[in-house]
């Protein structure tokens, strides 16, 4: 890279030379020297810029001073709607009962309006559904990862991609609002979405917090749904009896495969679920599943998010789950969402749920799944209580800090919406101990220094820094460090770090299983970023997504040499054809 001389660059930034080495020193950015003169690397230059912008390091006395002012400039805002809806309709029941088949048929009948759910797969099916009942031109699929007529009148999206006005909206799982992650998407959109009307699907539990956050609108009604297909609980099983037509459940990728090479080596067709699936795979899993052409699903709980395959049976091989902090027993709730998979309205005739007997060290706990299966069938409660729904600051609420203020700001947020939010009603703030971190994840990652809370050197502006600390992306993903070379030295240095990550991940695309998998995941994230930041990084999406489907294509050929049976086996035929399914 070429060297540029102090004496120079300090000119022409219009600073001492000895100010420049102290803000060099401050930024890491290294100083050589040659022939009596002293050179700085040109990559460093952006960080110098933003160093120099930011002010002379700060003593404890500046620094809290600087801290009140930023403390100051924060609010807290509940965001009002800027019209109120004329109706809010209410779905509420366990699963299977109908209450999102509803929703999405008032959809369809408005002909333009949006389609929230938690995860893509369930966006991609509601899309599917609707171009069945109103045709492919009318609706439209966004996502992180995909984009299908994006202008079209009705769109289906996950729920962070939602657009804020519209005709009528349908928000899936709305029980998600109480996610300590991802809640506050579902908060935001229900508060201040300007909607004419306005469909909720949601768990029972959910009614509290569902009320308190409409209560402007004025006809708000609720209906209530029960379950439309039987569902019993059916003991205990073992491996080798398994039913067709089973979903088997476990709870991490590498159970998840075990579990399926037992069954493989009995001579059964095996299809698996995971979190590192890309969308691509999961799809092909799911349709081959409900073709015939597997006898169980082997899967996590990401069969419970409202994935509709047309097993006849569940069976637990594990009832404690790791939820990010500790290995935990199920809630009934979480037990209730996965139990009532089995028996699904329109794909089969009724379902049943059974415990897999120890063995091997595998084995659900009896009481768990039963009151999990009660609880799904609408017999008994979940347990699941909803009050309240996260709400996380925008960058306005921020005060629209300088990215040097940010982490600072965020925390003041944390504060002082704690304290005013402690009386009102539907809503909570998310902590924000997370974003802190993040925040000084990508301060360490650009090498920039933090003292006393604030950040020197950055050379965007606040609310580009704020997007990077709250878009979506592992900080710790590879794809984060080219989003972190495009804010720290433009956009030609992310050109260079994203070639060569692109480079890694076409070998990996053609290595194991694992390695098929972190290309994906990679690729998605490069694809999630090119969207997020598309004048910094939107050079990256199509080799990005090119990537995915290659390395989606490997995984799919990967998972069938690794679950090929062991010998084929007769299967039952397949339930008969039953009316439309319902959600």
């Amino acid at each position: 890279m070429p060297l540029v001389d102090v004496h120079e660059l300090a000119a022409d930034l219009g600073v001492k030379h000895t100010d420049l080495l102290a803000n060099a020193r401050a930024v890491r950015a290294h100083v050589s020297s040659a022939g009596g003169a002293q050179f700085i690397d040109s990559r460093h230059i952006p960080r110098l810029r933003g160093a120099i912008a930011f002010g002379p390091a700060v003593s404890k006395k500046q620094a809290k001073a600087r801290a009140d002012a930023v403390a100051e400039a924060v609010t807290v805002n509940v965001r009002a709607r800027g019209q109120k809806p004329a109706t809010a309709v209410l779905h509420l029941g366990p699963t299977n009962s109908g209450k999102t088949y509803d929703a999405l048929h008032r959809l369809a009948g408005s002909r333009t309006g949006t389609y929230a759910a938690p995860l893509r797969m369930l966006a991609r099916e509601a899309y599917q559904k609707l171009v069945a009942l109103v045709g492919a031109d009318g609706v439209g699929l966004i996502t992180g990862e995909e984009s299908i007529s994006p202008d079209a009148p009705i769109i289906c999206c996950t729920v962070e991609m939602a657009p804020m006005a519209g005709d009528t909206l349908v928000v899936d799982e709305a029980h998600w609002a109480a996610d300590p992650d991802r809640g506050y998407a579902w908060t935001r959109l229900l508060l201040g979405g300007d909607y004419d009307l306005i469909e909720v699907a949601a768990n029972r539990g959910a009614e509290p917090f569902l009320r308190a956050v409409l209560a402007d609108v004025d006809n708000l009604t609720v209906q209530y749904h029960d379950r439309l297909a039987p569902l019993h609980y059916a003991g205990q099983t073992s491996i080798s009896d398994i039913p067709d037509r089973s979903l088997l459940v476990a709870f991490s990728r590498r159970a998840v495969l075990e579990l399926a090479g037992t069954l493989t080596r009995h001579g059964r067709r095996v299809g698996v679920l995971y979190g590192a699936l890309p969308p691509e795979t999961r799809a092909a899993q799911i349709d081959a599943f409900i073709d015939g052409h597997l006898d169980v699903m082997v899967t996590t709980d990401v069969i419970g998010h409202g994935i509709n395959v047309p097993a006849e049976h569940v069976i637990f091989a594990e009832t404690t789950k790791f939820d990010g902090n500790q290995v935990r027993p199920l809630l009934t709730w979480e037990a209730a969402q996965i139990a009532g998979r089995a028996g699904r309205y329109g794909l089969t005739s009724g379902g049943t749920v059974r415990a897999l007997r120890p063995s091997g060290g595998y084995g659900a706990d009896k009481r768990v799944v039963r009151d999990g299966t009660e609880a799904a069938a609408g017999r008994a409660s979940d347990g699941l209580h909803v009050t309240e729904g996260k709400l996380r600051p925008t960058f306005a609420d921020l005060g629209s800090p300088e990215p040097g203020d940010l982490g600072r700001a965020i925390a003041a947020w944390g504060e002082r919406a704690t304290e005013l939010l402690a009386h009102r009603p539907g809503v909570e703030p998310l902590p924000v101990n997370a974003l802190v971190t993040r925040y000084e994840q990508a301060c360490r990652l650009a090498k920039l220094p933090i003292e006393h809370g604030f950040s020197r050197g950055w050379n965007v502006d606040g609310v580009t820094l704020w997007q990077a600390v709250a878009v979506p992306v592992n900080t710790e993903s590879p794809a984060y460090r080219v989003l972190i070379d495009a804010l720290t030295a433009g956009q030609g240095a992310a050109a260079r770090s994203g070639a060569d990550l692109l480079t890694e991940v076409r070998t990996l695309a053609s290595g194991s299983l694992e390695d098929a998998e972190q290309a994906a995941a990679t690729s998605r994230d490069l694809m999630m970023l090119a969207r997020s930041f598309p004048d910094l990084l939107s050079f990256l999406w199509d080799d990005a997504a090119e990537l995915e489907r290659t390395a989606s294509q490997a995984i799919t050929k990967r998972l069938g040499r690794k679950l090929r049976p062991a010998k084929r086996r007769s299967t039952r035929k397949a339930a008969s054809s039953t009316p439309t399914p319902r959600t």
